[in-house]
C-alpha cells in the first residue's frame, strides 16, 4: 500500500503542479471542476443515491460549476458562493462538536446531505479558480496547497510525539489537541516566510492569521469528511487515486481551506 501510494504521487504532483503553474484560469477552473465533479459523484455515496440518482446529482453539480465558471458567469456569483461556503463551514465546525447529534433514521434528510455536498464542493471549485486569478495567483495556490500539507504534516508529527488530549474521539480518534496546535503553528511559520519571502508588501500579521484561518479550516474539513464517512461505514469514497482512495479522501482538507483562503486574501490582505 505505501508503495503505490508514493508512487501514486510521484506521478502525479509533477502533473499537478505543471498544471496549476502553466495552464490560464480557464483551464484550471475546468480542471478543478472535473474534480468536483467527481468529488460530488462520491458524496452521493452520503446520500445515499443508487446509481442512476448518483449520475444526476453528480451532472447537477458540473451544470452549477458550468455556469460559475469565470467565462460564464463565475466574477457575478463569486461572492454570493463564498459566503454561502462560509457559512457552511462555520456551521460545520459547530456540528463537529456535538456529533453524533444530527444525525439518525433518515437524519439529516437525504435532500439536505445533497446540498451539504453543493456546499461543500462548489465553494471550493470557485475559490480555487477565483484565487488563481489574483495576482501573485500561482503562488496563492501552490501556497494555499502547502498551508494544507504543512497542517497536516506537523499534525501527524506533533500528535505522535506528544498527543495526550483527543480533539475529535467519535470523528477521528486518532487526532489529537497536540496535533492540531503542531499543525498549525507550522502552517502559521510558513505563511509567515511566505510573506516575508515570496509576496511583495503585504502585511506579516495578515498573512499569518490567513495561515491560521487556512490551517484550522483544513482541519475541519478533513473532520467534517471523516464524519459522513463513520456515520454511513465507508473507508474510502473512491479509488480515484491507487493507494490514497477517492477524491474527496484526497481534497477533504482543501473543500474547506480554500474558501477561508480567498476571503482571507480579499478581505484581509489586500483589502
Amino acid at each position: 500500500m505505501l508503495k503505490q501510494r508514493i508512487i501514486t504521487a510521484l506521478l502525479l504532483l509533477p502533473v499537478v503542479f505543471a498544471a496549476l503553474w502553466l495552464l490560464p484560469t480557464f483551464w484550471v477552473a475546468i480542471v478543478i471542476g472535473a474534480l468536483m465533479v467527481v468529488s460530488a459523484w462520491e458524496w452521493s455515496l452520503f446520500i445515499p443515491l443508487q446509481k442512476p440518482a448518483r449520475v444526476a446529482y453528480a451532472a447537477s453539480a458540473g451544470g452549477l460549476m458550468l455556469l460559475a465558471h469565470p467565462a460564464l458567469f463565475g466574477a457575478t456569483v463569486m461572492p454570493y458562493v463564498l459566503v454561502a461556503g462560509l457559512l457552511w463551514w462555520l456551521l460545520a465546525t459547530l456540528w463537529l462538536f456535538v456529533y453524533p447529534a444530527g444525525f439518525g433514521p433518515n437524519k439529516p434528510a437525504p435532500w439536505l446531505r445533497g446540498v451539504i455536498g453543493l456546499l461543500a464542493v462548489l465553494p471550493c471549485y470557485v475559490a480555487f479558480w477565483s484565487l488563481h486569478a489574483q495576482a501573485h495567483g500561482r503562488e496563492l495556490i501552490f501556497l494555499l496547497l502547502f498551508l494544507v500539507w504543512a497542517t497536516d504534516t506537523g499534525g501527524y508529527f506533533a500528535g505522535k510525539q506528544f498527543g495526550r488530549m483527543k480533539l475529535a474521539p467519535m470523528v477521528s480518534p486518532k487526532k489529537t489537541w497536540e496535533g492540531l496546535i503542531g499543525g498549525v503553528l507550522l502552517a502559521v511559520v510558513l505563511a509567515v516566510v511566505a510573506a516575508l519571502f515570496v509576496f511583495e508588501s503585504v502585511s506579516v500579521t495578515a498573512f499569518a492569521l490567513l495561515g491560521l484561518g487556512v490551517a484550522l479550516m483544513s482541519i475541519v474539513g478533513d473532520l467534517m469528511i471523516s464524519m459522513f464517512k463513520r456515520q454511513t461505514g465507508i473507508k474510502d469514497t473512491g479509488n480515484l487515486f491507487p493507494g490514497h482512495g477517492g477524491a474527496l479522501d484526497r481534497l477533504d482538507s482543501l473543500l474547506s481551506a480554500a474558501p477561508i483562503m480567498l476571503a482571507a486574501w480579499l478581505y484581509l490582505v489586500v483589502a
